[in-house]
């Protein structure tokens, strides 16, 4: 996936950077509409790398994630949800930017679920951002009547997103209970001090 996504990135740019010039000179409807529809998918690469850079970053030091906070929780209404969505049947197959990051042979448990913090907030941000596509519209003479195009553009590349959050939260509850009985059977192996030495440590 990150091969291919790279691919179509360099292509954007150079069809943007070609196609805006001629655009600008050439003032032709078609060359406008050429150079938008390139412009407008270079945004959308390029901004979802940003976020997943930058957020990346900020939450590579936060180590105190609040995996029960209102946010990142699991609510009643989603179990049923991903029965409806048939989850578990097409999660396998969803594909992963860069699937070192929830190898389970490298990461611990608890990484894992902080991993699914990231990449879900990472997606909802994209989710949001990607309506700033709309402002693409003005390169036209009538913004309005050129609205359209870059709406339904920015609702199915939201729609796409969305599949990745609703993984990333399929997912983390399961993650969560296992890192619990993880942390139950650390806790019963830990030695205890026999009664003899703490009633003399008391004394």
């Amino acid at each position: 996936m990150k091969t291919r996504f790279y691919i179509a990135l360099t292509a954007a740019a150079v069809l943007t950077a070609l196609l805006v010039p001629l655009a600008v000179c050439l003032r032709g409807g078609l060359w406008i509409t050429l150079a938008t529809t390139a412009g407008t998918t270079l945004y959308h690469l390029l901004m979802r790398l940003a976020v997943g850079f930058c957020l990346e970053k900020a939450m590579t030091s936060c180590k105190n994630v609040n995996f029960e906070g209102h946010w990142f929780r699991e609510h009643k209404w989603e179990a049923r949800m991903y029965r409806l969505l048939r989850v578990r049947k097409w999660a396998r197959r969803v594909p992963t930017f860069k699937p070192e990051q929830f190898d389970v042979r490298t990461h611990t448990t608890k990484e894992l679920v902080l991993q699914t913090c990231l990449s879900e907030l990472v997606h909802e941000v994209i989710v949001v951002l990607g309506f700033a596509s709309l402002l693409f519209c003005f390169a036209f003479e009538d913004p309005l009547a050129n609205l359209a195009p870059f709406l339904i553009t920015a609702i199915l590349a939201g729609l796409y997103d969305l599949q990745f959050v609703i993984l990333q939260r399929y997912h983390r509850p399961q993650l969560l209970r296992l890192m619990q009985r993880q942390e139950l059977r650390e806790q019963n192996k830990t030695p205890q001090m026999p009664a003899g030495e703490v009633r003399q440590e008391t004394k």
